[in-house]
Formats: C-alpha cells, sequence, structure tokens
C-alpha cells in the first residue's frame, strides 16, 4: 500500500514514485529539525565575553541608588527592606 499526497495527478508508477520521494523529504526534514534541537548552539544568545550591562552603568546605578537611599530616613529603609523580605518569601516561583 502506498500513501498517496491529497490532490495529486500523477497516476501509475509515477505517483509511487512521487509519493516516496515526498514522504523521503518530510523524513529528511524531521531529522534534520530533530539534530538541529540537540545542538548545543546558542543562536540569539549574547557571548560570554561580553557584559549584558556595561560597568560604567552599573556603577551609575549604584551611585544612584545609594544616594536615594541614602536621603530617607532610618525607619523608612528598615520598613522597605523588611517588605522586600517579606515580598520575596512568600512570592509562589513556578518550579523549573
Amino acid at each position: 500500500m502506498v500513501l498517496a499526497l491529497p490532490h495529486s495527478r500523477i497516476v501509475g508508477f509515477g505517483q509511487r514514485i512521487a509519493t516516496l520521494w515526498a514522504w523521503a523529504l518530510v523524513v529528511v526534514v524531521a531529522l534534520v529539525l530533530m539534530v538541529a534541537t540537540l545542538l548545543p548552539v546558542p543562536v540569539f544568545a549574547a557571548s560570554p565575553a561580553t557584559p549584558a550591562v556595561p560597568p560604567v552603568v552599573v556603577e551609575l546605578e549604584t551611585r544612584y541608588f545609594q544616594k536615594q537611599f541614602a536621603q530617607e530616613p532610618l525607619d523608612a529603609r528598615v520598613a522597605r527592606l523588611e517588605t522586600f523580605i517579606y515580598g520575596l518569601a512568600h512570592t509562589k516561583k513556578p518550579m523549573p
């Protein structure tokens, strides 16, 4: 029994050859896709040599937040830190 492609207009022996070629193409494409998913090649990932954020930006952000944090009274800083820790402890994170 030969599985024919839908709407195929080839008849007889030609239909069998065309069908075999079509199924062979499907199998080859499936194998290529399966092998491609197994390869450890990050296509869109950044290279490990380049940092995600330049150190200058990190330093500027750190200085800004230290200034902003130092202007708050101690009670407000403690309350904000407690709220942050409570939020971390009570956040349900999905399991990987």
